[in-house]
């Protein structure tokens, strides 16, 4: 145990950690608050943006008469791993990737390739700029990303090649499809064989991105596994360790070492950084020579010009100002050694404001190279009460911007719907959570040896940690824990009367967890505010003592098998998210396809609602009379319509709510919705799943027969179901940025798409599964010119009887991300006329038509990436 002094000394550090950080920020700090604009509540619509060059921080008035946050461009499904690079964190790299390229393309018999290289250098970077090339994309058959974790072994890395690969090839893409999911329940020697037969026969690439130890039993292993059919795969290991680099590479010339840029380059990448596309003679000429200066301090390491520039972009545009700032940096930047890069980053972290250093170092908490959702952070901080109430905004919103703040500062990078944490800054924020005992991780590195326990905030068990009981109590003192995060298996002694100050309770993916379980661990720990179990599979129900967690904020149960809510859900009068399954995807899982939950023993079935009815053919749960009660949600969704009887008509009451989706609407209860959502301000994401053929159409129809006012607010709308024609209300919808129709079977393609067009600030635009239809065959499909002013993302997957898919010049000169799937026989057109486009994605089309469409990338002057 702690002695008394420690207590003391804990107790104090606690207070000046913990509540002074809660403080909002005063009123000095206010205008650079204000200009950050209202957040769309949808954890993946961020990015578009900011590959726009948009502000994540602007006015409100000026986020409207723009494109807002757009969303994530991945087209890889719900994966972790995300490969993106900026295109000026290229600079002055382009000579070397070049070689590279030549290099991996080579031919002949596999080969591994070691790129390394001191921490900062742009590693990564270069890798992933390599990888999403359109001569290594077009030369391989199969291609993997895999990033190495602590927790990384042969086993890791085989999961992840069945999960992470892509291919040009259906058969191989359906194969990968149908082993991940059976990944579970495979044996080590049978996960090996299944996963490397993907491969056998295919020309592959494979990157390993940043190898952190030799890890000599695992890498022998996994290289010797893959096979070599002398056809010119390849595997690229990125490191910062030259002996892994020679170790693991075929000979001394696959062997590359990434070294720092020049004095001109560095100068580049820091003006890029600062000033955008614009030459620094057209506005601040008197600071040519202090950029200089700067750039040639940072001794061409890409990171510490990142760095720096998010700290001169934020200081005035004097150079006196800008030599005091860099002034700072100088004893510490010109040290050449990995410590030297630490105290740069960790100077960064001192210049930032008071109220966002806990923010920072809360990211301690997650794995390296982990892409943290934008939403299960921000909630997060709001439970820890990172955030308060300041002025009209709430503790949430304010989350929001503290979020977008540390993007802003290059602190962290923006990512799929969320952000990554560059290793280093990763390094930075366990170093100093951990010195000032605000953090402890058990993972397979821990040692058992101390005889002293830790007293901490914040508890993160990795999945490489041994569950040991003796080890976890001799380690860790639990009663000032405020939150628990579990990756991996479940272990029941984690919880114990000891806990009962946690306020945060994250088993996201974690296995092992019963009900059972959950009875005891809600039994014990009456403070939570956030609770999720999203895709603890074997979750089924929730227990009736939920009601007694009366400062529960968030309860996330997406993807468990839960698919009723108990009576008690209503006593949650403070709860804020309400997320059950099918909320964040736009493929429909039918609740029949689910397993049902299983029979309790008797001593348990006081605790548990009784068993629910038979499942409905829908998508969501069905909640309990009285949710009109719970006034302070935000978030509320998928429900099930059609079991949820009256709650339809209690959801008027929930006037805060800002995201809203229903399934199993029905011509019986359509007019129930739209009564609901009549003129509600608040409202901005609806989601609305037909659970027959006229269920969507009379929704649509209530609400312009009833004489009811569509939600002004909407910003995203999903309609899935059949309709005749798209309502005329939603020309209302002034801010709305993202279409979704999935089944619609609109008849006249080109009526709808024209109509569609007319929507002034429409950014995303999917259109799947029959959306559109046409009556005759070998109909054309032209976006005209001027059409679609500010779409960033347009999504086309199975629309049959279209044959040209034609883009017109100046149709769409925003359009960033062209996704198109199982659309054989349709011509693709125009794509050369596109100003912004980045990507296209293809899937399904003839080898004829992925052939024209290279021709016309090649074409176009940003030179898109193809993926296959």
């Amino acid at each position: 145990m702690v002695s008394a002094l420690e207590s003391q000394d804990y107790e104090v550090q606690e207070v000046s950690i913990g509540n002074n950080y809660n403080l909002t920020p005063p009123r000095e700090d206010k205008p650079a608050l204000e200009t950050c604009a209202d957040e769309i509540d949808e954890d993946q619509i961020q990015e578009a943006s900011s590959k726009l060059n948009y502000s994540s921080v602007q006015p409100k008035e000026d986020q409207d008469a723009k494109l807002v946050q757009g969303e994530s461009s991945t087209i890889q499904g719900e994966t972790n791993v995300t490969i993106q690079h900026d295109d000026d964190e290229l600079i002055g790299r382009q000579e070397e990737k070049a070689h590279l390229i030549q290099l991996i393309c080579k031919g002949g018999e596999k080969r591994v390739i070691s790129m390394w290289g001191s921490g900062g250098i742009g590693k990564t970077a270069l890798a992933g700029s390599i990888f999403t090339s359109d001569e290594v994309c077009s030369h391989f058959q199969i291609s993997v990303w895999v990033s190495v974790s602590n927790d990384f072994d042969h086993i890791y890395f085989f999961k992840t090649l069945a999960a992470e690969l892509n291919s040009e090839s259906p058969q191989v893409q359906e194969k990968a499809s149908q082993l991940k999911s059976s990944l579970a329940d495979m044996g080590t020697e049978e996960l090996i064989e299944e996963s490397t037969s993907l491969l056998r026969g295919m020309r592959y690439l494979i990157v390993l991105d940043g190898l952190l130890t030799l890890e000599k039993t695992h890498m022998e292993l996994i290289l010797s596994k893959l096979p070599d059919d002398k056809n010119g795969s390849c595997v690229i290991i990125t490191t910062r360790l030259v002996t892994a680099a020679e170790l693991y590479a075929s000979d001394k010339e696959n062997i590359y070492e990434l070294g720092p840029l020049n004095d001109h380059e560095a100068h580049d990448l820091l003006i890029s950084k600062v000033f955008g596309n614009v030459q620094i003679v057209d506005v601040a000429p008197e600071l040519t020579e202090e950029t200089k200066v700067i750039a040639k301090k940072c001794q061409g390491v890409p990171l510490a010009i990142c760095v720096i520039s998010s700290v001169l972009s934020t200081t005035p545009r004097i150079a006196e100002e800008w030599r005091k700032a860099t002034d700072e940096l100088m004893s510490v930047i010109n040290e050449p050694n990995p410590d030297g890069m630490l105290k740069i980053l960790k100077n960064s972290y001192d210049q930032l404001p008071y109220y966002l250093k806990p923010c920072f170092l809360y990211l301690a908490i997650f794995p390296e190279d982990y892409n943290i959702r934008r939403g299960r952070l921000v909630r997060r901080w709001t439970a820890e009460e990172y955030a308060m109430d300041y002025e009209q905004y709430s503790a949430e919103q304010m989350s929001e911007r503290y979020f977008d703040e540390l993007i802003s500062r290059s602190m962290i990078q923006p990512s799929d719907g969320g952000c990554r944490v560059h290793d280093l800054m990763l390094d930075l924020a366990v170093s100093l959570s951990t010195k000032e005992n605000l953090m402890l991780k058990l993972e397979d590195t821990t040692s058992g040896g101390s005889s002293a326990q830790r007293t901490v905030q914040h508890l993160v068990i990795s999945s490489g940690w041994k569950r040991s009981k003796p080890e976890f109590d001799r380690t860790v003192e639990l009663t000032r824990l405020h939150s628990l995060t579990v990756f991996g298996e479940w272990s029941p002694f984690f919880i114990s009367v000891s806990t009962k100050q946690l306020v945060v309770l994250d088993l996201e993916d974690t296995s092992g967890l019963t009900d059972e379980h959950l009875l005891h661990i809600v039994g014990r720990l009456r403070r939570l505010r956030y609770l999720s179990l999203r895709g603890c599979k074997g979750i089924r129900q929730l227990p009736n003592t939920i009601g007694n967690l009366n400062d529960l904020q968030t309860l996330d149960v997406r993807g468990t098998g839960v698919v009723r809510m108990p009576r008690a859900t209503v006593r949650l009068l403070k709860l804020q998210h309400l997320l059950t399954s099918g909320f964040d995807s736009d493929k429909v899982t039918p609740q029949s396809k689910r397993r049902r939950p299983v029979a309790r023993k008797r001593n348990m079935m006081s605790c548990f609602p009784s068993p629910a009815a038979p499942a409905s053919s829908t998508d969501g749960v069905r909640m309990p009379e009285g949710t009109g009660m719970l006034h302070e949600l935000l978030t509320l969704g998928v429900i099930d319509a059609t079991a949820s009887g009256a709650v339809l008509k209690e959801l008027k009451e929930l006037d805060r709510l800002r995201k809203l989706a229903v399934a199993g609407i029905s011509a019986e209860n359509g007019k129930d919705l739209a009564d609901a959502i009549n003129d509600h301000r608040r409202l901005k994401s609806l989601l609305v799943q037909s659970m027959d053929h006229d269920g969507l159409q009379a929704f649509v129809d209530s609400m312009l027969d009833s004489g009811c006012s569509a939600p002004k607010n909407l910003q995203s709308l999903k309609l899935q179901g059949r309709l005749v024609s798209l309502p005329q209300w939603i020309k209302q919808l002034e801010k709305l940025h993202k279409l979704t129709l999935t089944g619609t079977r609109l008849l006249q393609m080109q009526e709808s798409l024209s109509f569609i067009s007319n929507l002034p600030k429409l950014a995303i635009l999917h259109l799947k599964e029959e959306s559109l239809m046409e009556c005759k065959s070998h109909e054309h499909l032209d976006l005209k010119s001027d059409s679609f002013p500010n779409l960033v993302e347009l999504e086309i997957f199975e629309l049959p009887g279209l044959s040209t898919l034609q883009f017109n010049k100046q149709a769409a000169p925003r359009l960033m991300f062209l996704r198109i799937g199982n659309m054989k026989g349709t011509s693709i057109r125009g794509l050369q006329f596109l100003p912004c486009l980045q990507e296209v994605s293809l899937t399904g089309l003839d080898d004829a038509e992925i052939n024209e469409v290279k021709r016309q990338l090649s074409e176009n002057m940003k030179k898109p990436i193809l993926k296959l």
